[in-house]
């Protein structure tokens, strides 16, 4: 039988003061502009103590920027990009990265609401848009598709092909979330599929 060590239990306790301070900070962007709280007011909501928060954090900027990097680096992990092929685009089969996209920002829906329509936070903003971009484009040039020259550059498909996905998902997390992440996905990766047959002229029959 496993038995938790110091180390193991002092990495929890680390986790758990890390996810209380900056869960409070997104309730306090919810109510007050960045820039005028204060980390007095942070650790009273999280009920940690000031000291405690200069142990894990220079200052609430470092807070805001490890937390949404925390956040953004267990997105890369939940997503796994398939190949682009002729099937995949023509199939009609509903992309898994795309759900795994739409059910992380449903299970952290107040934290994307909070970062992507009520603070606009840009760092976060330009941290997702960035990852998927390339991810987007290292799957392009790579797939099966590359044989293919498409009529439209790769940087042109896979920034139209990220924006197209960001601005619905943030229609959808502003509105209470009204269809399903797999919903969501499947009516994104409809109307993606028609730019994708046009940038590669695929036959849409």
């Amino acid at each position: 039988m496993y038995m938790k060590s110091n180390t193991d239990k002092l990495d929890l306790r680390i986790k758990r003061t890390r996810k209380l301070l900056f869960g409070s900070l997104l309730l306090l962007i919810k109510d007050k502009d960045f820039e005028s709280i204060t980390v007095n007011e942070i650790c009273d909501k999280a009920l940690i103590h000031r000291t405690t928060f200069y142990k894990h954090y220079e200052d609430k900027h470092d807070l805001l920027y490890q937390g949404t990097r925390a956040m953004f680096d267990e997105l890369t992990l939940s997503i796994e990009f398939p190949d682009i092929t002729p099937e995949s685009v023509t199939s009609g089969i509903v992309p898994t990265h795309l759900i795994a996209l739409f059910s992380h920002a449903a299970e952290h829906k107040e934290f994307y609401l909070t970062m992507l329509t009520i603070y606009h936070n840009r760092t976060f903003n330009k941290m997702l848009n960035t990852y998927l971009v390339e991810r987007a484009l290292y799957r392009l040039q790579g797939g099966s598709l590359n044989d293919r020259k498409p009529k439209i550059p790769y940087s042109i498909i896979a920034h139209f092909s990220i924006g197209a996905v960001c601005d619905p998902l943030i229609w959808w997390l502003e509105n209470n979330t009204p269809y399903t992440p797999e919903e969501m996905a499947d009516y994104v990766a409809s109307l993606l599929g028609y730019g994708i047959f046009h940038a590669y002229s695929l036959n849409t029959d």
